[in-house]
């Protein structure tokens, strides 16, 4: 395993597996569960690849920005 290419957030709790992903929560990033590639996590570890938490955190980011502002263009 090459440590360059994992991050240090690892899988939370699996609330469903399918073939190709997990839907968990991920330690300290997410409260509520994501799907997960399988194809992003290192098996003995449970660690996510640095570019799906990098791409993820974004997303987050960007939801909750446009969440907020449609709060405030409503009120």
């Amino acid at each position: 395993m090459d440590s360059n290419f994992y991050s240090d957030f690892q899988l939370g709790m699996i609330q469903t597996e399918t073939e190709k992903a997990y839907f968990a929560s991920i330690f300290k990033l997410t409260d509520d569960p994501v799907w997960i590639p399988k194809s992003v996590v290192e098996p003995k570890t449970m660690k996510l690849k640095k570019w799906f938490i990098n791409q993820l955190q974004h997303e987050l980011k960007t939801i909750k920005q446009t969440t907020l502002a449609d709060y405030f263009l409503t009120k």
